[in-house]
């Protein structure tokens, strides 16, 4: 009964498949049984069963038990064969498992069909598992889909998750298994932090002070008046010409901020002109001030 157990279960075979094999088979690596519907499947015979099977099959062993020699390879001394249920329910109730009432032929055949359906094979891997099994295809993909429609319901919750949050884009090209949630929860939350921190620097840039530059000819008519005195012209250091490199820059360091039309703190004007320097421009040369204040009016005066 080990080895007619042993077999059912190593090959996912029907028990009654197994218990029918004839003995003129036996001296060989695998057998051929026959199938309900006409077919033969396969019954593998792994190495540590060989010795079994050559005791069992053994002429002189055969007839000290009063087993007919042209019979069956696991029959009984009545002509019949062993049934291979009654094999299963035996050997797994005498080994030490929680639930042996769960290891049965058909149990392990449902588990063998699901499970294959859940790797990546190809079409012609996927007909050898149907003739192993020994049904069809039909019955393949229709009686045994239960953990294909948990692996589709993993694929939906993943596009579904990435069109709420807006994440398509960032996995352009992908297949749906390649993605990870792991990497959707990591977009998630570094699209999260990266938002909190433009929200700071736009509170902080909120509370600074900026003064946008003026045209040529408001400049110079530009008055300062003083309560406790005359109005007198502003006296100012000249001011700078800028070049179109210049200001070609200024709107490349700036883009962002013309784009979304928010104004330019002091502390983004710092890094622009970190930037200016590292990629060896000319705008980091100058004030700090004047930088602030040509992009408010580049800004202001957009088309």
């Amino acid at each position: 009964m080990l080895t007619l157990a042993s077999l059912i279960s190593y090959n996912r075979r029907r028990p009654g498949e197994v218990q029918a094999i004839s003995l003129w088979l036996a001296h060989i690596q695998f057998f051929i049984c026959s199938f309900r519907c006409g077919k033969f499947v396969p019954v593998i015979v792994p190495a540590y069963i060989k010795p079994l099977l050559e005791f069992i099959t053994d002429s002189v062993v055969l007839h000290t038990a009063g087993i007919s020699t042209s019979n069956y390879v696991f029959a009984n001394n009545r002509s019949g064969v062993i049934r291979g249920g009654y094999a299963m329910v035996v050997m797994t109730n005498e080994a030490p498992l929680t639930k042996p009432e769960r290891i049965r032929g058909t149990n392990m055949r449902r588990f063998m069909a699901t499970m294959s359906q859940g790797l990546n094979i190809s079409a012609q891997q996927q007909r050898w598992v149907v003739d192993h099994m020994g049904h069809t295809l039909d019955v393949h993909n229709i009686h045994y889909k239960s953990t294909l429609d948990v692996i589709e319901r993993v694929d939906i919750s993943k596009l579904l998750l990435m069109m709420d949050l807006g994440q398509i884009g960032h996995f352009k090209g992908k297949r749906l298994d390649e993605i990870q949630f792991e990497e959707l929860l990591g977009q998630t939350q570094s699209g999260a932090t990266s938002e909190a921190s433009e929200r700071q620097d736009d509170e902080a840039e909120q509370e600074e002070d900026y003064l946008p530059e003026l045209p040529e000819e408001d400049e110079e008519s530009l008055l300062i008046f003083d309560h406790t005195k005359k109005r007198k012209r502003r006296t100012s250091k000249p001011r700078h010409k800028w070049t179109h490199e210049e200001i070609d820059e200024l709107k490349q360091l700036f883009d962002i901020y013309f784009r979304k039309d928010k104004t330019a703190g002091e502390k983004a004007v710092k890094k622009a002109m970190e930037r200016s320097r590292e990629r060896e421009g000319t705008v980091w040369q100058l004030p700090l001030k004047s930088i602030k204040s040509k992009v408010s009016w580049l800004r202001l005066h957009k088309k």
